[in-house]
C-alpha cells in the first residue's frame, strides 16, 4: 500500500490540509473514521464498491486507487496468495498444537489415576 500517495489524495481532498481529512472522507463515504485510518495504514483494503465511491469523492481514477492500495485488475490484493499460504500454515500448526494438548491431557489423566 502506498501510504504517501493516499495521504496526498486526502490532503488535496481537504483543501491542502491533512488534519481532519480522514474524518471528512469517512463522513462523505458513510463509513467510520477508524475504517479510513485502517485503510490509510494498510491494515485493510477497500472493496470494489468502496474504490468506486472513493474515486468519485477524491476525484481520482479507480485505477489510481487500485495502484495505491496494490489491488490488481482482478480485484485481488497483490500478495494475497502469500497471506493465504501463511494462514494455512498457521492453521495446520494450531491443529497440531490441539492434538498435542489432547495427548498431554490423556497422559495427565492416566498419571492422576495411579
Amino acid at each position: 500500500m502506498n501510504k504517501h500517495e493516499f495521504l496526498k489524495l486526502l490532503k488535496i481532498f481537504n483543501g491542502g490540509i491533512l488534519r481532519g481529512s480522514k474524518r471528512k472522507l469517512a463522513k462523505e463515504l458513510g463509513i467510520t473514521e477508524s475504517s479510513v485510518s485502517n485503510l490509510s495504514e494498510g491494515r485493510h483494503s477497500p472493496s470494489e464498491k468502496l474504490i468506486k465511491s472513493m474515486s468519485k469523492t477524491l476525484k481520482t481514477s479507480e485505477e489510481n486507487l487500485q495502484k495505491i492500495f496494490e489491488i490488481n485488475n482482478t480485484g485481488n490484493i497483490a500478495g494475497n496468495d502469500i497471506i493465504i499460504n501463511n494462514q494455512s500454515k498457521e492453521l495446520e500448526l494450531l491443529k497440531k498444537e490441539v492434538e498435542l494438548l489432547k495427548l498431554e491431557n490423556k497422559l495427565l489423566k492416566r498419571c492422576s489415576k495411579k
